[in-house]
């Protein structure tokens, strides 16, 4: 087993910012509705296909928001369970006034958020991690 690079609980900080989150995915939810309902309405039954087609392009409106996560070695565990391996090609960003570092997929949109009091420690570590990848 590796070493745990950085180990935290985000319960508080996740339950704290709850309200913002569901709203966000809410909001993208309605917008790839909207976007597959009209390319449905101008095409028909050829725009469902494309619909279908488009649903894989958009972003995700759901991140993966663990309560606990490791950085060991060059994976991410999230609450024990799910272990999510750090990829050279994924984007890292802060939000340091809601207290996360978010991963992003360059296709999918944000696939994970790590709410952590420190958010440049953890971006710093992420970073680390990446560079040494081959790409």
């Amino acid at each position: 087993m590796s070493e745990i690079l950085y180990e935290f609980d985000a319960s508080a900080l996740k339950s704290s910012d709850r309200a913002r989150r569901v709203l966000h995915s809410l909001g993208l939810w309605v917008l790839e509705l909207i976007v597959i309902l009209a390319i449905m309405y101008i095409f028909g039954i050829i725009g469902l296909i494309i619909a279908f087609l488009i649903i894989f392009l958009l972003p995700t409106p759901f991140a993966i928001v663990p309560n606990r996560y490791r950085i060991i070695g060059r994976s991410i565990i999230c609450d024990d369970r799910r272990e999510i391996p750090i990829q050279g090609w994924f984007k890292v960003k802060i939000n340091e006034g809601r207290n996360y570092v978010s991963i992003h997929h360059p296709r999918r949109g944000e696939i994970l958020r790590l709410y952590t009091s420190e958010p440049s420690k953890l971006l710093e570590i992420i970073k680390g991690v990446m560079s040494t990848l081959t790409p």
